[in-house]
């Protein structure tokens, strides 16, 4: 039987879960954005198994961040799952689609991507000195 998959908004109590494995932004900033529900956790068997942290292009329409599965988790539908949650939030509140990224260089997230439902909408193609690789930019209709 498989084990039962939660998905919710991250609260204080994954805190230190979320800070040993989202390592790209500051501890105080994980914890501003947890408060402001901008933090989607997926548990098994109530044992964390993935995050998803957004934000807002343009103030408004939900911008995956990042989205990440323990790799023992991989593979079970988890960062899908996270994704609807996402797309819920942004339905809930009036907005048509969301917005995500990946690496040019990532051509497993760039499938994973697509294979859910989002389409091509461009690339940041110069982020020096921050990241030499493009970005390549997706949305999806919610």
């Amino acid at each position: 039987m498989e084990a039962k998959l939660n998905v919710s908004y991250a609260s204080a109590a994954e805190l230190d879960w979320i800070e040993r494995n989202d390592t790209h932004i500051p501890k105080q900033t994980i914890e501003n954005k947890v408060r402001a529900g901008e933090y989607i956790i997926a548990k098994v068997a109530d044992e964390p198994a993935g995050c998803l942290r957004f934000g807002y292009f343009w103030s408004t329409i939900p911008y995956i961040e990042v989205i990440w599965v323990e790799d023992r988790f991989q593979r079970r539908g988890i960062g899908r799952a996270m994704v609807r949650f996402l797309e819920d939030h942004a339905r809930a509140r009036g907005q048509k689609l969301i917005m995500s990224s990946s690496q040019a260089d990532e051509p497993g997230a760039q499938a994973f991507h697509r294979r859910i439902g989002f389409r091509d909408a461009g690339a940041l193609v110069d982020l020096r000195p921050l990241q030499s690789v493009t970005e390549v930019v997706f949305v999806k209709e919610v």
